[in-house]
């Protein structure tokens, strides 16, 4: 999917094409391209610090480029973080997302694996205040502190029938 963004201050919509990623103008001129060293990153990209967009992919890892005066460069390639149906989202420094199925918490500058949590399959989460709502691909919600030193759980319970629930 295209994101519109900001990176460097300039407003600008991202798309990903198989391997390159293409930066676009409003008025549909080619900022920058980039050829990533990851094949098919199928979730939207990760902006943060103003700089840096991180790509994921189930089949080859995770990569993460640094815009300079509008020309990227790798700054981070690993497979901490292979993202399948659920984009990742960046807090305080770190990168909170699905790695295959399990839940898990990385170093965004490092690619370190802080911690991971199996249990909800291929789900997904969204972030409200310092909070993940995390829900299973059987039905089972839970909430969760975003920390980055433990999976920190508050609360869960079934709100759908196993049967019922998709969440990719």
């Amino acid at each position: 999917s295209p994101l519109v963004t900001e990176l460097e201050g300039k407003s600008q919509l991202l798309c990903v094409n198989g391997r390159t990623v293409y930066s676009f103008n409003f008025d549909g001129d080619t900022l920058w391209t980039y050829t990533l060293p990851i094949a098919g990153p199928i979730v939207i990209p990760v902006i943060y610090e103003n700089d840096k967009i991180f790509f994921s992919s189930i089949h080859s890892g995770d990569v993460t480029l640094q815009l300079k005066d509008g020309k990227p460069t790798e700054l981070r390639k690993g497979f901490t973080m292979k993202n399948d149906y659920t984009t990742s989202i960046w807090h305080d420094g770190y990168i909170y997302g699905f790695h295959i199925a399990a839940f898990r918490c990385i170093d965004a500058n490092t690619g370190e694996v802080k911690w991971s949590k199996r249990g909800f399959g291929k789900g997904s989460f969204i972030m409200l205040d310092d909070k993940f709502i995390i829900i299973s691909d059987k039905g089972k919600v839970s909430i969760a502190k975003a920390n980055p030193a433990m999976f920190e759980e508050i609360t869960s319970f079934q709100a759908l029938d196993a049967t019922r629930s998709w969440t990719g």
